[in-house]
């Protein structure tokens, strides 16, 4: 993942800004370099201004990830490039974690509820692997969700 994160975000750099597709890319980043046990017990949810801001169910899981916080730097800048994220915030947000809702929306990849605009379906069909394209959609879709729980709260 760390190769192919790099050349994503390489190749962002060399196209106009594009903070939408940066964040996807950087909350992918975090999934993979957190590890599965971080990633279950983490939400990458915001990306801004090279500041990642990731919600844990309680304080206790916040002490443990300020503490390695260093560390999971580090390890995004080597998947991304160096300089990609220079801050990590870590916040407390129970709400964020739930069950998992039913999908509905046909709209919407692995049948989500949160519909993804048409904009990003025409210009995912330019990702030739099949499983990128599907992994690329379902964040796209976890993140604006998470946006739209943050946003009626």
């Amino acid at each position: 993942m760390e190769h192919i994160g790099k050349a994503i975000a390489k190749a962002l750099r060399s196209l106009e800004p594009n903070p939408v597709l940066e964040k996807i890319l950087v909350i992918s980043a975090w999934e993979n370099c957190a590890g599965p046990l971080l990633a279950r017990q983490t939400k990458a949810f915001e990306f801004s201004a090279k500041r990642l801001t990731i919600a844990v169910k309680d304080e206790t899981w916040q002490k443990h990830l300020v503490d390695l916080t260093p560390q999971l730097l580090a390890k995004l800048n080597r998947a991304l490039g160096d300089g990609t994220v220079t801050f990590i915030e870590i916040v407390v947000d129970p709400q964020l974690f739930g069950s998992e809702e039913i999908f509905k929306d046909s709209n919407c990849v692995d049948g989500g509820t949160t519909a993804i605009p048409d904009r990003v379906l025409s210009a995912s069909a330019s990702i030739e692997s099949g499983s990128l394209r599907e992994a690329f959609l379902d964040l796209t879709a976890r993140i604006r969700h998470l946006e739209e729980k943050r946003v009626k709260r």
